[in-house]
Order: structure tokens, then sequence, then C-alpha cells
């Protein structure tokens, strides 16, 4: 049986906050508006009107539809740009 991706259904991860991180990686949104980049260490999303950037280790996104994202990695830090 080959790898598959999961969904959040899958992670038990709920919906109450617009951005959610978890201590295992996972990390949580239906506010995504769009990916603006991915580079080496971090990924930049465009969350509602402003961006944000997480950087780290082993960053992957394992699902996007358009407004929810679900990707995991060693987050090392979140920088919400102005």
């Amino acid at each position: 049986m080959g790898r598959r991706n999961r969904t959040a259904d899958e992670f038990h991860v709920g919906t109450l906050a617009p951005f959610q991180m978890w201590d295992n990686g996972v990390v949580y949104t239906e506010s995504c508006r769009g990916i603006m980049d991915i580079g080496d260490g971090y990924i930049r999303l465009k969350l509602g009107k402003r961006p944000v950037t997480l950087w780290g280790d082993r960053l992957e996104v394992l699902s996007f539809d358009g407004t929810r994202i679900l990707l995991r990695g060693d987050i090392k830090r979140v920088d919400f740009d102005s």
C-alpha cells in the first residue's frame, strides 16, 4: 500500500482558530488565500490581508484547495509581515 496524503480530519484538526499550529509540526488554516513563495527553509502564505512566513526544516504542503492549507515541518519561527 502506497503513501497517501492525510486530510485535516485524519489529523483531528479543529477549525476554531484562523491559524493553528501544533508541536508535532502540523499547521492548518482555512483562511489561506494563496501560497506566495516557497524557498529553502521557508514558505510564505497569504492569510487574510497579511502574509505570514513560516521558517523551518522539512516543510511540506500536505494539501491546499485554495482556502484551506495543511502543511507540516520542523517550524522554527513564524513572521507575520506587514
